[in-house]
């Protein structure tokens, strides 16, 4: 048996046919086993890059297969796709869970390793045959040659690595939930975005991040709505402690995302100029957005290993520094994310409407106090207070662990602001307010001195990342600061001994 296989490109989209023809020797009857050809819509239709942004045509493909991910795929449809070139999708499995969790761990069901194995060793026979120049493919190795056609040069031996074959399930559902909570924070983002200068798409970033949600966390240990880890949210001041975790207040968490960015565009922008290229902070975007996920210093290294700066060389095809499928594809989930958000009509039947919070407004504690009697003497209900609060632990959300003095607590408020004097009256504790529809709520968030973060001038020579003067005297100022309070509370404590 003779088998010819004909590849057809259609120039005005990314999907392709593949027509098997099967030719008996001494017979001019030729059959025709096979015709794939996806009729499936594309995603992105009408796709327009977000405003001072460069959108890379290799990113797109991926950009297509997260938009379907996080918008058509539903939450019991398993999706089998390569990692790090995700548009080569091996298969959708309808009623399909991917992983459960079990005795407190996440596993990965039985059949869904099983097509994994099938999948991996369908790909080794592929990449064998190849080598050995045969063509004598089977009908399931023909299938997945077409699957693989929409990426060129596919190293189908890579594809079968112990990692690269994931599975997730859809996210439709779970996605227009985010899509509200995100119309609800959305003046908070804009409003910080645009104080930095940075483009107000950016506003859709924590879709990709963490769906929108400040509770969200991840095995790496990253929290709230922009996914800071500890060490990045210490070195933007963010507070964790027992009693809260600002990376779960929307305000904050906002504040210290802009102010990464905003570094991020300025030191790769003059990393490029550094290194002889015209650069701006339109042309540096897709590098600064990635570095979100992989740091400053990951981008500029890969800048100074490759000796560019436009995307497919310092990410795509830049090997090392845990420049894994994650990083790879973080510019084409943003994509995605905001296509969605900017699109919904195009996935879901239902408008986007805010969650409704309602007015409210902010009040300082001078006093220890729990949430459960703040909920009480306002009438309101604990979940209410919990909904408004997220940065609090779980603790003192519960109202097991009273509030410490000097924090504060966002409550709900009908029309007026709530008197304050009855409250302190009642649970003695209220000194000031901040009317949330203001701006001058605000205030009391002002952007704090930097630890360790941008403004960073990167220094290839040295290693590591130099901190601008002012900064380093902000950092002086804070750790001297903390020198003599440290000291003036031994001395007090030796005097009550004596």
């Amino acid at each position: 048996m003779k088998v010819c296989v004909l590849f057809v490109k259609k120039l005005d989209s990314m999907r392709w046919g593949i027509i098997i023809l099967n030719q008996r020797r001494n017979s001019l009857i030729f059959a025709l086993l096979m015709l794939l050809i996806s009729i499936q819509a594309e995603a992105l239709e009408n796709f327009i890059c977000p405003e001072g942004f460069v959108c890379p045509e290799e990113v797109l493909a991926k950009t297509e297969f997260w938009t379907k991910l996080f918008a058509v795929y539903d939450e019991n449809q398993a999706i089998f796709y390569d990692a790090i070139n995700p548009q080569v999708t091996y298969k959708v499995i309808d009623g399909q869970k991917c992983r459960i969790r079990q005795g407190g761990k996440t596993i990965s069901l039985p059949l869904v390793q099983q097509e994994k194995n099938r999948i991996r060793r369908t790909l080794l026979q592929i990449s064998a045959k190849k080598r050995m120049g045969l063509t004598d493919w089977t009908e399931e190795e023909m299938e997945l040659l077409q699957i693989a056609s929409v990426k060129e040069d596919f190293n189908f031996q890579e594809a079968a690595g112990e990692n690269e074959i994931q599975c997730d399930n859809g996210l439709k559902t779970k996605f227009f939930e985010a899509l509200r909570r995100c119309a609800t924070y959305e003046d908070i983002f804009a409003r910080q975005l645009e104080s930095k200068g940075l483009p107000l798409d950016l506003k859709y970033l924590p879709l990709a991040e963490s769906l929108c949600n400040p509770a969200a966390g991840s095995r790496a240990g990253a929290r709230g709505l922009w996914q800071f880890i500890q060490p990045t949210a210490k070195s933007y001041r963010l507070v964790m402690n027992k009693f809260m975790d600002e990376r779960r207040d929307v305000h904050s968490s906002t504040i210290a995302a802009s102010q990464y960015l905003s570094g991020a565009f300025e030191t790769i922008t003059q990393k490029a100029e550094k290194m002889g290229f015209s650069a701006d902070s339109t042309s540096v975007s897709p590098l600064a957005l990635t570095s979100y996920n992989c740091g400053v210093g990951g981008i500029c290294r890969s800048m100074n290993i490759n000796g560019g700066m436009d995307y497919e060389t310092v990410i795509e095809n830049h090997e090392g520094d845990n420049f894994g499928d994650a990083v790879k594809n973080y510019l084409a989930s943003f994509f995605a994310v905001y296509y969605i958000a900017t699109h919904p009509e195009n996935f879901y039947q239902q408008e986007i409407e805010p969650f409704p919070i309602g007015s409210t407004q902010i009040i300082k504690l001078s006093k220890s106090v729990r949430l459960t009697d703040i909920a009480e003497t306002l009438g309101t209900s604990l979940e209410k207070l919990q909904e408004l609060n997220p940065k609090y632990t779980p603790s003192v959300l519960k109202g097991s662990v009273p509030i410490p003095k000097g924090y504060t607590v966002e409550i709900p408020r009908d029309g007026n602001l709530v008197d304050t004097a009855q409250l302190e009256l009642e649970i003695g504790a209220v000194v000031s307010t901040f009317d949330r529809r203001q701006e001058e709520h605000l205030a009391y968030l002002e952007p704090r001195p930097i630890l360790f973060a941008s403004p960073l001038v990167w220094e290839p020579e040295l290693a590591v990342p130099q901190i601008l003067p002012e900064v380093i005297q902000d950092n002086k100022n804070h750790f001297m600061q903390k020198i003599f309070s440290h000291f003036s509370n031994v001395f007090k404590k030796r005097s009550h001994k004596k």
